[in-house]
């Protein structure tokens, strides 16, 4: 609709852009109040708790801060999420772009396989990896019937359970972001490259890589905030060693009762996520490249 269509002509230059603004309002005042009532008001009312539970007092944050055994907990999280969010990405960037590169049937067939998975629940998908993991999986007897190992491997109960099961939960979240990006790419840009004498390599890392970055961290993001929080993953396929913050926010909440502790390590949760994120823009906003700069 054209901007004479959408506002009267008969308002003045600024009555029309008033006009305009109040539109937009009108339209967007439902889901910012949604947000609010399902988002805001919770957040907020976790960091209250956290500071009101019992009167004005910091006695949560200070037992969080000053003990042995939370924080190595959020050092393991932030740890474990992070080689997930890498794996995820390299996987999920190779993944796109052959769903990207492909037409046809073959294409419908990939996207299908990336979504279905959504279909499931995250639960369900955790246990399976309990059985194809386990000491006579499939996984383990398959090695041992092609002669590759003498007895089961300990796949269980350990890093590498967490992140294979983090990695296949997450893995469509990377992908679509990538995938909407590869698409978008105008492959005109990479075939001009290539015609003034750049190698298929250099064409991927100066042209095609650039473009799709956004889409690469935005994946990355999505990945990287979901593995922090994550819960039934690691506390079904990790061992003590694996416990993360979400485990341990459960653990005091709803078994020791401590909501003043459970609440500060919520709190604290949230901001080092805000803070990570805050860094990884900053690192990234020198680093995004859009199509228009390439054609400039």
């Amino acid at each position: 609709m054209s901007q004479a269509a959408s506002s009267p002509q008969w308002l003045p230059g600024r009555g029309r852009r008033r006009f305009a603004f109040d539109r937009r309002l009108g339209l967007t005042l439902p889901a910012a109040l949604f947000v609010m009532a399902s988002f805001v008001v919770p957040i907020l009312g976790i960091v209250l708790r956290s500071l009101f539970d019992p009167g004005l007092t910091l006695v949560h944050y200070r037992e969080v801060l000053g003990s042995s055994t939370f924080l190595p907990v959020f050092l393991n999280t932030f740890r474990i999420a992070l080689i997930v969010t890498v794996i995820t990405a390299v996987l999920g960037y190779v993944l796109a772009y052959a769903m990207a590169r492909s037409r046809g049937w073959m294409a419908t067939l990939m996207l299908g396989a990336v979504v279905l998975p959504l279909w499931t629940s995250d639960l369900v998908r955790t246990f399976a990896w309990t059985i194809v993991l386990g000491r006579r999986g499939p996984l383990n007897n398959a090695l041992i019937d092609l002669g590759l190992i003498d007895r089961p491997l300990s796949l269980l109960f350990n890093d590498i359970a967490v992140v294979i099961g983090s990695v296949h939960i997450l893995l469509p979240l990377m992908v679509l972001p990538l995938y909407s990006a590869m698409r978008a790419v105008d492959h005109r840009l990479v075939l001009a490259a290539l015609s003034l004498g750049a190698s298929p390599w250099a064409a991927f890392r100066d042209v095609f890589f650039p473009i799709t970055l956004p889409g690469l961290v935005a994946g990355g993001v999505l990945t990287y905030v979901l593995a922090v929080g994550m819960f039934v993953t690691p506390a079904a396929l990790g061992g003590p060693e694996q416990t993360m913050v979400a485990m341990l926010i459960e653990s005091q909440g709803r078994r020791q009762l401590d909501w003043g502790t459970a609440t500060a390590l919520s709190t604290l949760l949230l901001i080092a996520v805000i803070v990570s994120l805050l860094v990884a823009r900053g690192v990234g906003r020198g680093t995004l490249v859009g199509p228009g700069e390439l054609t400039r």
